[in-house]
């Protein structure tokens, strides 16, 4: 978003970045507080635009335009719970779960065991929910493994571990069935040395990983 409008406005453009953390602070005061922060913090400096990105930042900027002085429209990726004035976006970003699995299948035509990384919180378990309604059913001659909760260290050392025409697939990893937290960027450095078959995901956003077929940042920004 930053590099299109730079292109777009140049030194005109001021541009400001306000991270909502609800995967790991659940809470719903967390939001509203948030929410309150950044009308103490813009009072009076004018906004002519916000920029949501995802559902949850949507929905906050619906929230936050009536409390802004400057009323500013909203441009977004997601969906609003209800109508929001002044408002226009892309409401079909979907994950590329399924085009990234069949594009390890291509690359690997020999692969016969999948095995899907996938963390325990709320935000985990939406995305594998997501990733079975995609893919419902594991391709012919594929078996699919769930490595599901398991800690840091339980992860890398079977991914050490893995048979012969395997594949890994990440889904989606914040928590392990111990309740512990960690950020994917921290600890995929330690998945990608420690597992002996290429990671694919679905996410640009991660590291690292050998590949996958990732939604378009720069199309999605234009």
């Amino acid at each position: 978003y930053r590099q299109r409008l730079s292109d777009a406005l140049g030194d005109r453009l001021d541009f400001a970045t306000e991270y909502v953390d609800v995967v790991y602070f659940p809470d719903p005061l967390y939001e509203s507080q948030f929410e309150d922060h950044l009308v103490r913090k813009y009072h009076d400096r004018p906004i002519d635009l916000l920029l949501a990105n995802g559902a949850t930042a949507a929905a906050i900027a619906g929230r936050l335009q009536p409390r802004l002085a400057s009323h500013p429209p909203i441009v977004f990726t997601g969906t609003f719970e209800r109508p929001v004035p002044k408002s226009t976006g892309h409401t079909s970003v979907v994950a590329t779960m399924k085009e990234s699995l069949e594009l390890a299948l291509r690359v690997q035509p020999d692969t016969r065991h999948v095995y899907l990384v996938c963390g325990t919180s709320p935000n985990d378990a939406g995305l594998e929910a997501e990733f079975h309604s995609q893919v419902p059913t594991p391709p012919p001659g594929v078996e699919f493994t769930y490595l599901r909760g398991l800690s840091v260290p339980a992860l890398t050392d079977r991914l050490a571990a893995l048979p012969e025409h395997s594949v890994v697939y990440l889904i989606h990893l914040t928590s392990d069935d111990d309740g512990r937290e960690f950020r994917v960027q921290s600890v995929i450095e330690r998945l990608v040395a420690a597992s002996n078959a290429p990671i694919y995901t679905w996410n640009g956003n991660v590291p690292g990983v050998f590949g996958g077929r990732f939604p378009s940042t720069e199309l999605i920004a234009e």
